[in-house]
């Protein structure tokens, strides 16, 4: 299994390795006498790849993919897509989520815990409000429709 680790809004990858269990600082001097080449992002010299003898990646450091709102980060997506498969770029954006979301670094709410709320029939629509007050992947209008918007039927326009 791939290891990611996000630290002062910088993100590594370090690919699937012969032995998973190794702690992880053992991993990242590994890699510092493994690498046989570097290659640094033009647009940006915090963002690297590093390459073993044969040309096979060892590891990237790219920016955070995911901001504080669970959007991508363009910069950092560019680059990994520019050295790694798509799948894996996907990978760590996700893995990313996770990690933020796991740490509460993310203003998202996830689905299991917005259709809890929605379906809690204890609930008032001022109480739902107030839970998703904050959460930049829900907007919620509540229940009642207001009355200058008019209740046309999609279907018939009337």
């Amino acid at each position: 299994m791939p290891d990611v680790f996000i630290d002062n809004g910088l993100l590594l990858y370090l690919p699937e390795i012969a032995n998973p269990n190794l702690p992880f600082w053992v991993k990242v001097m590994a890699l510092s006498e493994e690498f046989d080449d570097i290659r640094v992002d033009e647009e940006d010299e915090l963002q690297c790849c590093f390459y073993d003898s044969e040309g096979q990646v060892l590891a990237i450091q790219i920016h955070d993919p995911v901001d504080s709102g669970g959007a991508p980060v363009e910069k950092a997506i560019r680059f990994a897509n520019q050295v790694l498969p798509n799948e894996i770029v996907y990978e760590i954006i996700e893995e990313s989520r996770i990690i933020k979301g796991a740490l509460g670094l993310t203003n998202e709410m996830s689905q299991q815990d917005f259709i809890s709320i929605i379906t809690d029939e204890t609930l008032t629509e001022d109480e739902m409000a107030e839970k998703f007050e904050g959460v930049e992947n829900v907007f919620f209008l509540g229940e009642s429709q207001d009355e200058s918007i008019p209740n046309l039927n999609l279907g018939t326009g009337e």
